[in-house]
């Protein structure tokens, strides 16, 4: 894992919280703070500096490919029911990038644009071939960040998320799954 320190130019009101134990901490979305660019700026456990890690990924069948820088302390889960049915699962794991830092290296994405009820438009690529979500992007003051949809990163054993956000809308066994049974392999 490559990581180097940046300096941010201000830190977020709203640093990231540690998590304790088993512990679940919900947060808003307006925990991720922005820099006077509008940019998103990561504030690391404890207040320090921003990390950046530099990722690269692809869809299930290797048609989309991609490489990003990444702050590893802005990753987050969403309970959303939108990201619910364009997962298929319980939840979607997010992590961002600054619009500048991300590059598609491999084919292109096909786009689905969301209408929120904010009437803001996101835009959902995937893969056109075997349907991976990749990566979603917005317009305006949404269009500084990516984010990457964690399954996809090559990387993603060393991402943790650090938040999770619409819990009011998580299903209820999703929050706690450390009971049951498992194994390691099918």
């Amino acid at each position: 894992m490559h990581v180097h320190l940046r300096e941010s130019s201000k830190k977020g009101k709203n640093a990231l919280t540690e998590v304790n134990g088993a512990e679940t901490i919900c947060a808003i979305a307006g925990q991720f703070a922005a820099d006077g660019a509008g940019r998103p700026v990561g504030v690391g456990q404890n207040g320090a500096e921003e990390v950046d890690m530099r990722i690269d990924g692809q869809c299930h069948c290797g048609h989309v490919t991609y490489e990003a820088e990444i702050d590893p302390d802005i990753v987050s889960i969403c309970h959303c029911k939108d990201c619910q049915r364009m997962t298929g699962s319980a939840y979607r794991v997010t992590a961002l990038a600054r619009a500048e830092d991300f590059r598609l290296t491999g084919g292109t994405p096909t786009l689905y644009v969301k209408v929120g009820d904010s009437g803001n438009r996101s835009l959902q690529y995937f893969c056109p071939i075997c349907g991976s979500p990749c990566y979603r992007a917005g317009e305006g003051e949404d269009a500084n960040e990516v984010g990457i949809r964690v399954g996809t990163i090559n990387q993603r054993r060393d991402l943790v998320p650090k938040r999770q956000i619409w819990c009011r809308s998580a299903l209820p066994w999703a929050m706690d799954i450390t009971g049951l049974p498992s194994r390691d392999d099918e």
